[in-house]
């Protein structure tokens, strides 16, 4: 005798929903001292993305000179440089400075920065505008020389023969990038020390250019 089977359909299994990840949001950072600062926007952007720091949790100190050190630093931590134990790269920088030397030897291993001819780095030595500009440029190099094709190798100051012929190249890309302009009466002052206003300008911008913000 057969025996009728009754098949009783399930229902559609429905896959569970998982509810779209919000990426985070950066909780906005900013200072007391830099409300009316012609850098305002570019040291917020920065300092939003944990890229650069202020002196306190309420001052940036944006006319403040800044060190080799320092930027070589900010440079590291802007690019995400590989950071190794201590190697003694430069004879003035010793594994006492914690802070830095992680930074400093990540950016010389990377070609960013250079030492001086007696082996050392001048790590307190405040840097000037021609240097940042040549680390910048070191740095898009790094991440991304296509940039840099067919751009001048010279500039229109007035003041042009007074930058040291390891910067020319470098200053004239930074200009024709738009990450530096001239001073007042069109000059560069290649020698004058920079503040960490400038250099967190000149960073925003080169970061821009390589796509990093």
């Amino acid at each position: 005798m057969k025996v009728a089977v009754t098949v009783t359909s399930l229902p559609p299994v429905t896959p569970p929903v998982t509810p779209p990840v919000t990426p985070p949001v950066d909780k906005p950072v900013t200072f007391g001292d830099i409300v009316s600062h012609w850098a305002k926007a570019q040291i917020e952007e920065l300092a939003t993305k944990k890229i650069i720091f202020g002196k306190t949790s309420e001052l940036f100190a944006p006319e403040d000179n800044l060190t080799r050190a320092e930027f070589a630093v900010l440079i590291s931590r802007a690019l995400e440089l590989e950071t190794k134990a201590y190697e003694g790269k430069f004879n003035d920088v010793s594994a006492n400075m914690e802070w830095a030397y992680p930074g400093i030897e990540a950016a010389a291993r990377a070609g960013i920065i250079f030492g001086q001819t007696d082996g050392g780095f001048d790590p307190n030595a405040e840097i000037t505008r021609e240097e940042l500009a040549t680390i910048i440029i070191r740095a898009i190099k790094y991440d991304d020389a296509t940039l840099l094709n067919g751009l001048p190798t010279s500039v229109q100051f007035k003041d042009a023969k007074s930058i040291s012929t390891f910067a020319k190249e470098s200053v004239a890309q930074a200009v024709a990038l738009e990450i530096v302009f001239g001073k007042r009466n069109n000059t560069f002052e290649p020698q004058a020390k920079a503040t960490r206003a400038e250099a967190a300008v000149m960073l925003q911008r080169a970061l821009k250019k390589l796509g990093e913000l």
